[in-house]
């Protein structure tokens, strides 16, 4: 409910700033009315747009300003598959930045050193938020060796039953 009220709340002081700036602009380049009102409802769409993509981003949650304070030293924690998932349940709205970092080197870590418990670890297999979110940090901050490693393993050793968290991993390893 609170999100409808902000929602209804930024879109019409949206509209005020927005038909404010387009008569104005419309007026020095000498648009007519009509297109004025084509304009001024194009953006109030794009506004509507805009807002409706950042909520469905993560649906249901919301990284709150205690949740980031809370999540500041969260990926340090991360040792095995488990403390991972605990944190990305707890943490997953909050998955930017200096946290997303943590992240990416403990996926890393695990993938590499802890490869031989993946086949232990249900939720690889069947949460598929969980398995979007390891694959999103095979990423750019993931070492040459280490994405080597993560692609041998997901190829060669690949726990029965995972095949498709290990294509998974092989199709979000960047290519250069």
């Amino acid at each position: 409910m609170g999100a409808c009220l902000l929602t209804a709340e930024f879109v019409a002081r949206a509209h005020v700033l927005f038909a404010r700036s387009a008569r104005r602009s419309c007026s020095a380049a000498k648009i007519p009315r009509a297109n004025y009102c084509l304009i001024l409802v194009l953006g109030l769409v794009a506004a509507i747009i805009s807002i409706q993509g950042s909520q469905a981003a993560v649906p249901g949650s919301e990284c709150t300003r205690e949740m980031e304070l809370r999540s500041v030293h969260a990926a340090d924690g991360i040792k095995d598959w488990q403390s991972l998932y605990k944190a990305f349940q707890a943490y997953a709205a909050c998955d930017d930045g200096a946290l997303a970092e943590g992240f990416s080197d403990r996926v890393e870590y695990l993938m590499t050193q802890r490869w031989r418990d993946v086949g232990k670890f249900a939720p690889l297999k069947t949460d598929k938020g969980f398995t979007k979110f390891v694959s999103r940090h095979v990423d750019e901050l993931t070492t040459f060796d280490g994405m080597r490693q993560i692609v041998t393993n997901a190829r060669k050793h690949c726990p029965s039953g995972y095949r498709a968290f290990c294509r998974s991993v092989l199709a979000a390893v960047p290519r250069p």
